[in-house]
């Protein structure tokens, strides 16, 4: 069994934005949070496992009332840090981008490596649009110049979809003029708000049309960085699956899945109620996908690409079949749908 090496946390389920895709259907109305003294626990256990790397999101992280006691302790146990952010604070009634002063004090702690902002294209008509949030664009991309301003390594996702594929060039592009080091490709998952709004979720052409746009995406100024749960699309170029070998998330209510993409399976494990330990090393989702090899996967065991893809996104696969062990990826380039 491996060791933990990352641990990445949802504080909390408050959001000003309600972006239509959003897999955890944050909101303004949302209340729950981690408890800071249960993130205390976990980090100095996780520490104990030999985790180094700690990813904050949330919701919106910048809205927890304890984010700089978490960074606190992340620095003294000496985590290194990565913030994924919208980077709008305020009210409902009165959205503002994260000033400079709160920044400078994220900038002081010099173990935080990167803010990664969610930026899902390159004008407000199409940004606002997902986001559910009139301005929403003009304060993501003020906040993403104040960060640059501050000396922040300053990076920004999107997630693909029906309404923005066609302008990831463009927004290589805007993101190149703003000064931004990285753009990541992050992939739809359909569950959370996406549920409700499915006709964001690319057809058969739109997918194939997408992977020969980002084939021939190309930039001297930033890195772009295409998700592991891409790889059943880019093989090797995409990342390597790590869901429960080395990293797991924690979210608001202290449930505990392999991955982000695993949000919508009922968890056997909480922070609340069991330690690191013992949910590293019982969890029944954790111990599956880790177990889990690639000659067991029905469908894809018989296609020459599968040790390039190694039979695509396992949350993906378990939403979409019910069953880790069934192939192929949703958005397989052999799968008959498309």
């Amino acid at each position: 069994m491996n060791s933990i090496t990352s641990l990445n946390i949802e504080l909390l389920g408050k959001c000003l934005l309600e972006c239509r895709h959003c897999s955890s259907s944050s909101s303004f109305i949302r209340n729950d949070k981690l408890d800071i003294r249960y993130i205390k626990q976990l980090l100095i256990e996780g520490s104990s496992f030999g985790a180094g790397y700690l990813s904050i999101s949330g919701g919106e992280p910048l809205l927890y009332e304890d984010l700089f006691n978490v960074l606190t302790l992340a620095r003294d146990l000496k985590y290194k840090v990565r913030i994924y952010t919208s980077g709008i604070i305020g009210n409902i009634d009165s959205l503002k981008a994260v000033d400079t002063q709160f920044l400078q004090k994220i900038k002081a702690f010099n173990n935080v490596e990167a803010m990664i902002f969610s930026l899902h294209a390159p004008s407000a008509e199409i940004h606002d649009y997902i986001t559910q949030r009139p301005g929403s664009f003009d304060f993501t991309v003020e906040a993403i110049q104040r960060a640059i301003a501050v000396g922040l390594v300053t990076e920004v996702h999107t997630v693909p979809m029906s309404v923005n594929y066609a302008l990831i060039p463009k927004l290589i592009r805007f993101a190149e003029e703003c000064g931004v080091s990285e753009l990541s490709l992050l992939r739809l998952v359909p569950q959370g708000r996406c549920t409700e709004n499915k006709h964001l979720i690319m057809n058969g052409a739109e997918t194939a049309q997408f992977t020969k746009l980002v084939n021939k995406l190309d930039s001297h100024v930033l890195s772009i960085r295409k998700g592991a749960p891409y790889r059943c699309l880019f093989l090797n170029e995409a990342g390597v699956c790590s869901a429960g070998v080395d990293k797991l998330l924690i979210s608001p209510d202290g449930s505990v899945h392999p991955c982000e993409a695993f949000k919508f399976t009922e968890s056997d494990s909480n922070i609340y109620d069991k330690s690191l330990k013992e949910i590293w090393e019982t969890d029944r989702i954790l111990n599956e996908i880790r177990n889990l090899s690639i000659e067991q996967i029905n469908v894809c065991n018989q296609c020459p690409n599968v040790n390039k893809c190694s039979g695509g996104c396992p949350g993906q696969r378990l939403l979409e079949y019910k069953n880790v062990l069934i192939g192929p990826d949703p958005i397989c380039m052999v799968n008959p749908k498309l």
